[in-house]
């Protein structure tokens, strides 16, 4: 390595040591920075929750219109004669199965 990149390398690990100051974190007492760590934990497990009912928020709709698109299925089949449940839902050939047996 030649002087004139060390030269360089050690004048950027200079100005990094003097740019950098100590944390917030670094100045404060045990206590106080278990109390930051516990209420950072706090919020974070919040913004977990936060998003994953954001991110599931869609699907819940869609969860729901399927029920009330079953209640509606399952009310005509009834009209219609045939034997239905949640179980049956999607397999005519069980449902006609389970009608004639």
């Amino acid at each position: 390595m030649s002087t004139n990149k060390l030269d360089s390398i050690v004048k950027i690990v200079k100005e990094q040591k003097e740019v950098n100051e100590p944390t917030v974190f670094e100045a404060m007492s045990i206590d106080e920075l278990q109390d930051a760590v516990n209420e950072m934990a706090t919020q974070l497990r919040d913004a977990k929750v936060a998003l994953r009912n954001k991110k599931l928020s869609g699907l819940k709709i869609a969860i729901e219109v399927k029920k009330e698109a079953d209640a509606d299925v399952a009310e005509e089949l009834k009209r219609l004669g045939y034997h239905y449940s949640y179980r049956t839902l999607g397999d005519p050939a069980r449902t006609f199965y389970e009608r004639y047996i």
